[in-house]
């Protein structure tokens, strides 16, 4: 499947989904959590795109840890990407941060994306805990960049991003 091409790539590959006389749209629907990506790849995707759905709560599309990720002709959508909640009755009991519900970009990483589209990708902090013994009422995260959180290197070029948000957890 298009999925288990990107799953099972070696570092260095290059995943072209089809050639310029391809007619329809391939559409990838993640199940099982985010494509986390830990080395050199590239995805070209055909004339008419790629699609990758996040498939909702909890699940972004692209971790991209570290290596040298480049993407062009993909539309990514539907990611979500959501801090942990506080524990009641611990020493921090605070929501933690989290971001990039299409794309997470790591310190490590170095990413171009050229003609891609991320749309409609949230990222929420986590919420704080109820602990009402604690005395500190503790703080929901922070959400950073909807679409994409930058921690490492990025460029992109001929790329849309829209209908993405970022919002903090609940205190």
């Amino acid at each position: 499947s298009d999925l288990e091409l990107i799953e099972e790539a070696f570092s260095g590959d290059t995943i072209a989904f089809a050639n310029e006389f391809d007619t329809y749209r391939h559409v990838i629907e993640l199940r099982n959590g985010e494509l986390g990506i830990g080395q050199d790849l590239t995805i070209i995707g055909p004339k008419k795109g790629v699609t990758i759905y996040g498939q909702g709560y909890d699940n972004r599309v692209f971790n991209i840890l570290a290596g040298k990720f480049g993407m062009s002709g993909v539309q990514i959508r539907g990611g979500y990407a959501i801090g942990a909640n506080g524990a009641p009755n611990a020493f921090n009991h605070s929501g933690a941060d989290d971001g990039g519900g299409g794309i997470l970009v790591g310190q490590g990483a170095i990413v171009s994306l050229t003609n891609c589209t991320i749309v409609g990708c949230i990222a929420q902090g986590g919420a704080t805990a109820v602990c009402p013994d604690c005395g500190d009422p503790g703080f929901g995260g922070d959400g950073y960049g909807g679409g994409i959180w930058n921690k490492g290197s990025l460029n992109m070029e001929n790329c849309t991003v829209y209908f993405c948000t970022a919002f903090g957890g609940n205190d």
